[in-house]
């Protein structure tokens, strides 16, 4: 079944409006956004790895420095117990 003269006409003429309206061809400002864009994601990614990675450190930072804390109480506690006992005259003469 072909189609009347009028729709054929009317179809290729819908068609040639799209083709018309549809700028297939890249352009300078388009090549542009694609970098700037390209260039946006670098960054968020490099951004968001470089805070995992700050993050990671800083838990770990302060888990050595709770475990010197504790380190240094303990050490803080048998000095002042050897210096409550008198010990550290017992070299002097």
């Amino acid at each position: 079944m072909a189609l009347p003269r009028l729709e054929v006409i009317a179809t290729k003429q819908a068609i040639a409006n799209i083709k018309g309206s549809v700028n297939m061809e890249p352009t300078f400002l388009t090549a542009g956004i694609v970098l700037i864009n390209g260039l946006f994601l670098i960054v968020g990614f490099f951004l968001v790895r470089t805070l995992r990675k700050i993050d990671a450190n800083q838990s770990e930072l302060f888990d050595q420095l709770n475990a010197l804390k504790k380190d240094f109480y303990v050490l803080q506690g048998a000095h002042d117990t050897y210096i409550k006992m008198g010990k550290h005259m017992m070299g002097e003469g």
